[in-house]
Order: structure tokens, then sequence, then C-alpha cells
């Protein structure tokens, strides 16, 4: 019940879809894990797979985002998205750089650290609220997301000189 009022009737489905599918392959490593660790440590594998199969995993994440606020759900969602674009820069390093499909990759995570700090910057009521805690990071962060702005820029404006 507690994981429906968090996700939704339309997103619950999946999440639990997502808890099983994780639930078998962390279990099945656990057994695997099990069988080769001393015997002291056999019950510890074993009541992590028990916690697994019950799907406690996914009620404390649930409960989790349930005592966050907005704005650190908003941080958390863009914490992902960072790691996902550093993952997506060093994929498009190794891979043909040059490929165009790259900088509508990277204007895509631009438009997102965009949205992401209008929303962190409403939430927290306003610029000069925004800018009142942590100011070193979020100068960074703002500056980051500009750098970003201007890469994005000076490539449309290198484009239409071609």
């Amino acid at each position: 019940e507690a994981m429906q009022d968090i996700f939704g009737e339309d997103l619950l489905p999946l999440v639990i879809e997502l808890q099983d599918a994780l639930s078998v392959r962390l279990t099945n490593e656990l057994v695997a894990q099990a069988q080769v660790l001393p015997q002291h440590h056999r019950a510890l594998a074993e009541y992590h797979t028990k916690d697994l199969a019950s799907g406690h995993i996914f009620y404390h994440i649930a409960e989790d985002v349930r005592g966050m606020s907005k704005f650190d759900i908003v941080e958390s969602v863009g914490a992902f998205f960072v790691a996902l674009n550093t993952i997506m820069l060093g994929v498009s390093t190794d891979w043909d750089h040059r490929w165009v499909g790259w900088d509508y990759i990277s204007a895509a995570f631009a438009m997102i650290f965009i949205v992401e700090l209008v929303t962190k910057i409403v939430l927290a009521g306003g610029v000069r609220a925004y800018y009142t805690h942590n100011v070193l990071w979020r100068v960074f962060d703002t500056g980051i997301i500009a750098l970003a702005c201007l890469d994005i820029a000076l490539l449309l404006i290198l484009a239409d000189a071609d």
C-alpha cells in the first residue's frame, strides 16, 4: 500500500516487475555466494535472500522517498542524470565521437539540467533563497549548466556556418 501511494497505480506494476527481476538476479547471486562462504556467513546470506524475496528492499526505498522533500527528490533525480551523462560521455569518447547524434544527446542532457535547476530554484522559493545555502556548490552547478548551454549555442552557430 505504501508503494502504491508513492508510485501510483500506473507505475506500480512496472516497479513490481523491476523488483521481481532484481530479486531473482540478486537472490541467485547470494545463493551462489552462499555455497562458497564459510558456515557462519551462510546464515547472513540466507537472511538477505529472504529479505530480497519478500520485497523489503523496494519498501525501504519507498519509505525513504516518502520522507524526502520535493527538493531532495529533484536533487536525487538530478544526480541520476549526472551519472547517466557521465556514462554517455565515456561511451561517446570510446565510440565514434564524430557522430552527430552525440550533439543531440548532449543538448537533451543540457535541457534536463536546465529544467532541474529551474525546478530547484522554484522549490527553494526563488533565486535569492536558492543561492543562500551551499553557495559555492550551487554557483558551480549553475556555471556547469551555463557552459553546457554555451557549448550547444556554439555547436548551432558552427553548424549554421557550414
